[in-house]
């Protein structure tokens, strides 16, 4: 548990120490991955194995969530959970929820994570934890986002801006400013979600974000690609890929490679879009991401129906339909589209 903590210590230092929080942890998994499976399976054996259990889901969460896919991080988040609640330790409970929330967010299920959050909300208000408010309305922003309801998940963003500003959270801030941005670019508002990923990258960048200035830094490419300033687009993607390779973030470099097979797409050059949408693919199903592997599934079926492959398009969609109608239901209206184009009902 210690080492965990240590290495999340040094994830919040930022920049090289950032680096060297992953590198520790890496070194260490093995023994890491026994004390976490043996104080996960015995959390309820007595009040010492519930401290162990809510250190483990505690301590280091930020860097740990990058490591573990999401089926695993929900099951050392649930253990914290019932431990704090065994603890009495409101704080630790509202915290967990919010954990919870972000590993049933990952794992595609949106409205399960909005109902922790809401759960959370009251505890962190109860004990005046404005840290964890913050956290809780970033995340009730992006799950709204993501389920189609920019304008409602705008207003969740603002408050936790504001929050995070008025106690100095800068890591908080910065991360919503770019959710920000997102829920802007979903409304075809560019030129606001550039202004919000610029904002992003230059808060997360004065505290040594690493990991949230390649989010951004991803963004900005994003925004580029939807504007068709495709060569900007790649260039800020490659920037962003560099720090996830950096950081050892799987998840991340997925989106990135799947974005830089967009851009490569706007370019004409499918054959080089078609190579990162494969590896994106492959790192989704490798860390767990249902979400990110229906979004890439569907871009394999754009790219091949562009080029003429109707067939694999075909393929592709179905696949991709499988999972979004599941994960991502307004995602998954315009892969119906395409197939019924194709002939498919």
């Amino acid at each position: 548990m210690k080492v965990v903590s240590a290495a999340g210590v040094l994830y919040k230092q930022g920049n090289e120490a950032m680096r060297q929080g992953f590198v520790i942890l890496d070194l260490e998994w093995g023994n890491i991955r026994v004390g976490l499976d043996w104080s996960t399976r015995w959390r309820s054996l007595d009040i010492d194995t519930a401290k162990l259990s809510f250190g483990y889901a505690d301590g280091g969460v930020n860097i740990l969530r990058l490591r573990l896919n999401p089926t695993y991080f929900l099951k050392v988040q649930e253990a914290g959970l019932e431990a704090a609640t065994t603890l009495k330790d409101i704080k630790g409970a509202s915290k967990r929820l919010c954990n919870v929330g972000i590993a049933y967010k990952e794992l595609g299920e949106f409205k399960t994570a909005i109902q922790h959050y809401e759960q959370a909300l009251p505890l962190a208000q109860q004990i005046q934890d404005k840290e964890t408010e913050a956290a809780l309305f970033s995340n009730l922003g992006v799950a709204y986002e993501i389920l189609g309801e920019p304008l409602k998940s705008m207003d969740f963003f603002e408050r936790a801006i504001t929050l995070a500003h008025l106690t100095h959270n800068s890591r908080s801030e910065g991360i919503s400013w770019c959710n920000l941005g997102n829920a802007h670019a979903a409304l075809k508002q560019f030129d606001r979600a550039i202004s919000c990923f610029e904002k992003a990258v230059g808060i997360s960048g004065s505290i040594g974000d690493r990991h949230a200035v390649s989010i951004a830094l991803g963004n900005l490419g994003t925004a580029a690609c939807d504007l068709d300033n495709f060569e900007a687009a790649v260039a800020y993607q490659t920037q962003a890929l560099e720090i996830a390779r950096e950081l050892g973030d799987k998840r991340a470099e997925g989106v990135i490679l799947s974005n830089l097979g967009k851009a490569y797409a706007g370019l004409e050059r499918a054959e080089e879009a078609i190579e990162y949408y494969v590896q994106a693919l492959d790192l989704a199903r490798r860390t767990g991401d249902r979400r990110g592997e229906g979004r890439r599934l569907k871009r394999l079926g754009d790219i091949h129906l562009r080029i003429g492959f109707e067939a694999e398009a075909a393929n592709y969609f179905t696949a991709s339909l499988a999972i979004l109608d599941e994960v991502e239901p307004s995602k998954a209206i315009y892969v119906r589209e395409s197939l019924k184009k194709l002939g498919h009902n």
